[in-house]
């Protein structure tokens, strides 16, 4: 049932988010400006393994945003498999952090979600230049066709009415508290953050 239950948050994600033309919500001026995307210097010093290293490449030139499950196969696009490889690095706080500073906004967006599953203070630290930011970003949403709706970069980041979700609670969890509410995710909420992360592994018995 819990599946079904995260299948149908999902759907319905894909669907009141596309085009949902919420506005993001009002924040205080911000205090640092967005890093310009660079033609970056090597990023060997962050002791990333040889995956960590090409999963880092990817996210830096990443041209859209999202896609935990896409096309026929609902296979996730190759900027969350990388994003998910990264999260098992042990450094991959810095990495994401260098991806920030040198990506694409697509890729910065992205390093920012992997961010908040990790590192909430870091997090913090780095998110408010993103909050107002009106430059358009393709999202690519789960089941959805190829190409991406662009969407302000700061509707991304927070949304008035997105998911909220507590330090260990679960989309479930969070649809059991709020049963009607529509699913808006956003990645200050941590719904981005949630559905990007993946599944648990599967315990070898």
């Amino acid at each position: 049932m819990r599946a079904l239950a995260l299948l149908f948050l999902f759907c319905t994600s894909c669907r009141t988010s596309a085009h949902g033309g919420d506005a993001a919500s009002p924040s205080a001026p911000a205090t640092a400006t967005i890093p310009t995307a660079t033609n970056h210097p090597s990023s060997t010093s962050l002791g990333l393994s040889p995956q960590g290293e090409r999963a880092l490449e990817t996210v830096i030139s990443a041209t859209g945003y999202g896609g935990t499950a896409t096309g026929a196969a609902g296979t996730p696009t190759p900027v969350v498999a990388a994003l998910r490889t990264l999260l098992r690095e042990p450094h991959a706080a810095a990495a994401f952090e260098f991806a920030i500073d040198h990506g694409t906004l697509p890729g910065k967006l992205t390093a920012l979600t992997g961010l908040w599953s990790i590192d909430r203070a870091r997090f913090d630290a780095r998110i408010a230049p993103f909050k107002a930011s009106r430059e358009l970003v393709n999202v690519l949403y789960d089941g959805c066709m190829p190409g991406g709706d662009p969407t302000p970069a700061g509707e991304i980041v927070e949304r008035p009415n997105g998911v909220r979700l507590g330090p260990t609670e679960s989309l479930y969890d969070w649809s059991v508290k709020n049963p009607g509410k529509a699913v808006t995710f956003d990645i200050v909420g941590g719904g981005y953050p949630l559905t990007f992360k993946g599944p648990p592994p599967v315990q070898q018995k």
